[in-house]
Formats: C-alpha cells, structure tokens, sequence
C-alpha cells in the first residue's frame, strides 16, 4: 500500500438531476476521467449516488467529498450533526469538508478557502502568473472559461451573429472575463469564437498544470481544476460539455496528467534559421531547452532517454536528443541536461510543433508539445 502519492485531480457536478444519473452515464464519465490520467475527485457541494462513489473506487480514483451545501448555511448544531451523519453513512470517503464537524473514519479539512482557488489569467492577472503562484497546500480550483461545440453553442444561443448575450448570461457565460481579462479574441463566426475560447482555456491548464506538477511535495501536495463535466447546457469552466463532449481543454489535460510528464522551459519560441545573421559558419540560431521530469510513478525509470522533434506541414525532424540514458527516481521532480536545438537548414519556415519525447527503449513513455515558429 503506497503511504503518499501526489493527487491530479479535478471537480466533478455530473448532472442536476440524481435520477438522470444512471450507471450507464458514471461508467461513462469514470472512462473519461480514466482517459485523461484522473487520480483524484473533489465531488463539488453535493452528495452523489453510492454507484459514483463504487465506481470511483473500483476505478482507483480518490474521492474527496466536499461538504453539500454552499455558501450560505445554518450553523445549528442539530444541522451540522445531520449532515455530518448523512456523509457518514452515505459513503467512507478518502478526505471530507464537513465545515466544523469531524468524522473520525477519514480525514476531514474544515473548508476549501478562496485563497486555494488561483484563477489567475480569468478573474484577475494573466494566466503566466501561475509561475509564482504556491496556493498550497492543497489547490482544490484552477481553470478558465471555454465554449462546448458550434452544435452545443448553437441549441443553446441560436444561428445569430454577433451572439444574444443575454442568452449566453443565461447559459453561465462570463463576459467580462472572456474580454477583458483573458482578452479571447471572438472572431467572426461561432467556429472562431468556439476555437479561441478553448485554446485559451487549453493554454491555461497546460501551463498552470506544468508548474503544480513541477513544485509536488514542495509547495503543494495535490491540485483539483475546476471542472471536469458540466451538469447542464452551459458555458463553464468544464473540459467535457453537458452532452459529455470533449472540448481542447480536456486534451490538454490529458497530455498534462501524463503520470510521467516531460517538458522543458524554453528560451525562446521564435526559431531562426540564420538567413539574416551574417557571420562565418552561420547554420542558424540555437535555442536552449532547459529539460525536465515529473515521475508519480513509485518505480525508477531506468535507461530513459529523450528527444525533440520539430513537426507541422507534413514535417517531422528530430532537432537533439540526449546523448545517453538516465535513470528517472521513483515519485520525482528531476532537471535532465538541457538541449541546443536548431531547425534543419531546409526546414520550411512557418509554425510548428517542438514535440517531447521521453522514451525507454522503444517505449515512449510521455510526449509533449509546445507551439514555436520557423523564420528564415
């Protein structure tokens, strides 16, 4: 039995309507939640069926039952004493929020305070704040607004452009947030304005999700984003939309709940190939990669080795590798040896993928990816 692990967890609301949740549909989101390298679940004020609660379990995905109300709430002791009774008796959850009533079956956090909620880059600051941002030790919401499908969009605010924003407030839109703060750029159609949005919200779970990996057991000792499912037709901080479509968000958080995760700080995102720069033996500008690794693994990973791959336009160039295998500690934050990368001479310019691979032998054992562009 592991006596730590680190928790990628996320927030959960899966429908309004308890009967509606049938274990068809649980076994539907547990597959979901599966795919995306889920561990852990924050079921968000409120108590879910005890086939959710089975299921997770089976799955192997920690719950930790937030307390069923919200807000604003008596604090009558008769009242504590029965909710506290009902979560008792209800389920035997890995860690509860039962405000000030302990249970002494499982650990029990008085409240999950606004100050564990670092929505940086949506209700204040830019996204790229997550960097200096601790907010342990628990994290239990992150994220960012994005919009579900055109189809979904469309049931929802109709054919009209510009969009009634009146029924896009009514379907839980955030328009000072969208334009003022995150600055998405809305475009000209609804496959524009659907597109921005959730590549805004995929690049801010990428990026917030890399850095509370990187600081695990140092600043943090799990992280839950804010949400993973919408309960109705809704514009929400979910990455699956109400009708359990996945939107760019959900991917990003796939790549970057990788259980071993590869990734590198890059110095640069523009790429020269040196057409410009007039010096002897020119062959174009390098650009430092300064590697690393997060293992939540409880194995050591011998013999890893790791490689970056230009691709985009039908390309694929490996660009520099490691020189030879490592060794990648069980349950582990590690630096690799950096990398000097240049694009090939007759790589065409444009925008491209710098792909990460961190393999052992033929297996590849995470991938990941950042956007950099190619000039001549």
């Amino acid at each position: 039995m592991l006596s730590w692990f680190f928790i990628r967890g996320t927030n959960i609301v899966p429908d309004l309507w308890l009967g509606r949740y049938t274990p068809d549909r649980i076994d539907q989101d547990i597959k979901l939640l599966q795919n995306a390298h889920v561990n852990g679940v924050r079921i968000c004020v409120h108590v879910n069926r005890q086939e959710l609660y089975d299921a997770l379990d089976r799955a192997g995905i920690v719950a930790w039952q937030d307390f069923p109300l919200n807000w604003d709430y008596t604090h009558a002791s008769e009242f504590m004493q029965e909710a506290a009774r009902q979560l008792r008796d209800v389920l035997d959850p890995f860690l509860a929020s039962v405000g000030a009533q302990e249970d002494p079956s499982c650990p029990v956090r008085p409240v999950a305070p606004d100050t564990e909620h670092p929505y940086s880059g949506w209700y204040w600051g830019d996204y790229h704040d997550y960097f200096a941002t601790s907010a342990g030790p628990i994290v239990s919401e992150l994220g960012a607004q994005a919009l579900p499908s055109v189809e979904e969009m469309k049931e929802m605010a109709g054919d009209a452009w510009p969009p009634d924003w009146d029924k896009l407030a009514y379907h839980d839109f955030q328009y000072e947030q969208t334009f003022h703060i995150a600055k998405v750029n809305m475009g000209s159609s609804w496959p524009e304005f659907v597109e921005n949005s959730q590549r805004y919200q995929a690049d801010v779970l990428k990026f917030a999700i890399e850095h509370f990996r990187r600081v695990k057991y140092q600043k943090i000792g799990s992280f839950f984003q804010f949400q993973f499912m919408d309960c109705w037709p809704a514009i929400t901080w979910s990455v699956v939309s109400a009708g359990r479509k996945p939107k760019l968000g959900y991917y990003a958080l796939q790549r970057a709940f990788q259980p071993v995760l590869i990734g590198a700080d890059l110095d640069r995102t523009v790429w020269s190939k040196g057409k410009y720069i007039h010096h002897e033996g020119s062959t174009g500008l390098g650009a430092s990669l300064d590697m690393w690794v997060v293992n939540d693994e409880h194995r050591t990973i011998a013999g890893a080795t790791y490689e970056a791959h230009l691709r985009g336009g039908g390309k694929d160039a490996v660009v520099c590798g490691a020189s030879k295998p490592g060794n990648i500690g069980p349950d582990s934050v590690m630096s690799l040896p950096a990398l000097t990368c240049a694009p090939p001479p007759d790589l065409p310019a444009g925008p491209y993928n710098l792909v990460l691979t961190l393999s052992q032998g033929s297996q590849i054992l995470s991938e990941n990816s950042y956007p950099v562009t190619v000039i001549e």
